[in-house]
Parts: structure tokens; sequence; C-alpha cells
């Protein structure tokens, strides 16, 4: 009797980089968008439980009510995307009841076909590391690249796609029509995403399935910068900013930056050693700058304590906001990436959820 193997990521790979056309077939059907005219839109967590309460008739707000018709007509013509991170997966299982996954799930589904982003990481550092070195060397002739959008949840973790299996009882492939497997396969990959959305039902009990191991990551984080607060409050204010700056070098940059000059084949002493040109390398980073900068103005807050969520939410933002055109997102990060000028530098259009269809509808 043929078996159906769970769906399995076949090894890491290199995180967040194109692995071929087939991770535009994790979900069937779905195709990443191929012309400049449509409008990469990220909606934060929020927006899309909203969405999903206008979708099921209970949000009487016509103004959400409209945002989601748009949104609706634009996701079916190709003219605009609404791609989710791996920051949407970790919330939806970690912080929802199985009814309110099964909720969202299918405006999720419907709004972003399977369309996924990369979350801030050492693969987007890279590329944009061997850009920078490119613009002021023109070296390294071959650039990595980390591809932002694709499909699945496995694109969105930096992960190779998802390769549902039917096999036979010898562990190859089951014998029975190639294109009937094939068929079957990709019913089951698509399957797969959906639960991956919307996660195990009331009562299931999966081994070793644990929806908020995540959090400890974020715990580690928030003790992090609430010692460097410490750190900042013990140095005088003309000297915090520099300390920021520093720290985005020591922790993010220098551990780069020995690959990055070897495949530019360039020596150490081309890299500069003012504070203000080291900090000009920083503004030539997008995501990293973006990252340093909402950071940097968080610390200046000292009535708003850090929070689990905050290290969740700078992922997300950090990337969206250099690569997509349009974002709605939580209004504390939002009011602090426009004191940062982040829209301005990246050509991002800050919305709200209630001043969104302007926005798409737009050239």
């Amino acid at each position: 009797m043929q078996r159906i193997l769970a769906v399995d990521a076949p090894g890491r790979g290199s995180p967040g980089r194109a692995v071929g056309p087939e991770r535009t077939t994790v979900l069937k059907g779905a195709r990443l968008p191929t012309t400049e005219a449509v409008k990469r839109v990220y909606l934060d967590q929020w927006v899309w439980v909203k969405l999903a309460r206008a979708a099921l008739g209970r949000l009487d707000d016509r103004q959400v009510l409209d945002v989601l018709e748009a949104a609706r007509f634009g996701a079916a013509h190709g003219l605009a995307d609404f791609p989710l991170s791996a920051i949407h997966y970790m919330e939806l299982t970690s912080g929802a009841s199985p009814r309110q996954r099964r909720d969202l799930t299918p405006v999720i589904l419907e709004l972003s076909h399977g369309h996924t982003m990369l979350s801030s990481g050492t693969p987007i550092l890279e590329g944009e590391l061997d850009e920078s070195l490119y613009r002021r060397f023109g070296r390294p002739r071959e650039r990595r690249t980390a591809q932002i959008f694709g499909v699945g949840i496995m694109h969105a973790m930096g992960r190779e796609p998802l390769a549902g299996r039917i096999v036979g009882k010898d562990g190859g492939p089951a014998p029975m029509d190639p294109g009937q497997r094939r068929f079957l396969e990709e019913k089951l990959t698509a399957l797969a995403e959906v639960l991956l959305l919307t996660g195990p039902a009331e009562g299931v009990v999966v081994p070793g399935y644990d929806p908020r191991a995540h959090l400890v990551v974020n715990d580690r984080w928030v003790a992090e910068q609430e010692a460097f607060a410490e750190k900042l409050r013990q140095l005088p204010a003309n000297k915090r900013n520099d300390a920021h700056y520093a720290r985005a070098w020591f922790l993010e940059l220098l551990p780069l930056l020995p690959e990055a000059l070897r495949r530019a084949h360039l020596p150490w002493s081309a890299i500069p050693d003012s504070k203000e040109a080291l900090t000009a390398i920083l503004r030539d980073l997008p995501t990293l700058w973006a990252w340093t900068e909402l950071t940097r103005l968080q610390h200046q807050n000292p009535t708003r304590a850090w929070r689990l969520q905050d290290f969740n939410d700078l992922r997300a933002l950090t990337v969206a906001i250099v690569h997509c055109d349009i974002v709605v997102f939580e209004k504390h990060w939002s009011n602090l990436a426009r004191r940062a000028h982040l829209d301005v530098l990246n050509g991002t259009t800050l919305s709200t959820l209630e001043n969104l269809i302007p926005h798409l509808v737009s050239n």
C-alpha cells in the first residue's frame, strides 16, 4: 500500500537566495508579479485581522470594507501584490486561536496568492554590502543577491521550497502514472501551505511543535536592548548616536566584511576609518540603516519599554520599507520611520488603512 509522506524541505541551502524557477510553483497557480506596474503592499498583522473580519461580515466599517474591495480587485487583476513575511506565520500560530486562524486564512490566501517576503537577515545584508562595495570600487563583479520576494512559507523563512512527495514502500516514487503523481504532489504541497497558516486544530497535539518557541529569541533580544539602554544612559547625550552606529558596525557589519572584501579582492585598508565615512557606509545599506535608525529613535524614548513584539516588527518593517511600494504598519514604528525619513529615502509610502485606496490607485 502506498503512503503519503509529510511535506519536506529538501535541505536548508542558501537562505533567502533565488533557487530557480521552482520557487514559483510552491502554491499551484501562484506566480510572482513580473511587471513594475504591480504595487507591492505590506500589511501588518492587525490589518489582515480587520480585513478578515470585514470579509466575514463581522466589521461594520465602510472604510475597511472599501479597502477590502479595492485590495481584492487589485490582487485579482495583477495590480497589487500583498506578500506575507515569516512574522505573519509566527504571529498567526503563536497568538491566534484555531478559529481565528481559520477565519484569517481565506482572505490571506486570496490577497497574497501565497507570495512571501524575506525578513531581515544576513543574506539581505550580504547583498547590500556587495552592492555598496561595487558602487565604491567597481568590485565584486559577481555580487550576491537575496531574492526578497518568492512564494510559500519556506521562502519567507529563507529555506528551500516545500516539496510534497508520494512514495512507495521502498521510499522511492510511488508506482503510479507520473502525471497523476505530480498532480497529487502539487495538491499535497498546496494543502501543506494552507495547514501551515491555519495550524493544528483545537485539541490536536503535534509532537515537537511549539508555536511560541521563537519568543525565546525575542526575550533575549529585549534583554540586550535593555542592557544597551543602560550603557547609553551612562554616555553624554552627544555621544549616543555614535554608540548606535558603532554597535551596528561591530555586531552586523564586521562579521561579514572579511568574506565581502575577499570576494571583491580588496584589502582591509579600503575601508575608511573616519566616523563620517563609516556612517556613510551604514547609510548605504538600506535594511541595516533602517534597523539602526528605528532602534536609535526608540532608545530616545525612555517612557516606552521594549516589547517582545518589537523584534518581530523590526524584522518585517526594515525589509518592507525598503522593498515594498506601500506599507501599512503599526502606528508607533510608522511614526519613527517617518522621523528617520525612511519612507523618503526608499521611495515608499507609509499609509494608514483608511488612506490606502488612493495609494493603491495612484500612478
